[in-house]
């Protein structure tokens, strides 16, 4: 699974990339409805759900991709390898939290149940075209 994300990771922040790219680096089964603002990949990887890259307006550029998870994945396993988290201002149920500095290309955000566990990962595209 954190192979999975930084892979996502990578080709989110990657300059030239697409959303088709990143669906790609997801691997698995890929959708695209033509809608234009989303992609949506089915990964073969345990406790990841579909993956869901938007693309920027009028673009293929991807802004952002949404790994959904299952239950089981703490936040400290995730802090160790992207760095220490920050909650970000949010309201529900779910905490959101920033790892790292986000002084990258693309910031990684997860959200936090009630119960402690990671239920989704966003891989968000901070600059560039």
């Amino acid at each position: 699974m954190l192979a999975l994300i930084r892979r996502v990771l990578e080709e989110v922040g990657r300059p030239e990339a697409t959303a088709a790219d990143v669906a790609d680096a997801v691997g698995g089964e890929v959708v695209d409805s033509g809608a234009p603002l989303g992609v949506e990949a089915r990964p073969r990887v345990s406790g990841v759900g579909p993956v869901t890259i938007a693309r920027r307006w009028e673009s293929e550029t991807p802004n952002s991709a949404v790994l959904a998870l299952g239950p089981g994945l703490r936040p400290a396993l995730l802090e160790a390898e992207f760095g220490a988290a920050t909650p970000l201002p949010g309201t529900g149920a779910e905490r959101i939290l920033k790892l790292g500095h986000g002084d990258g290309p693309a910031t990684v955000l997860v959200a936090v149940a009630d119960d402690g566990d990671v239920r989704s990962v966003t891989i968000r595209r901070e600059r560039g075209p």
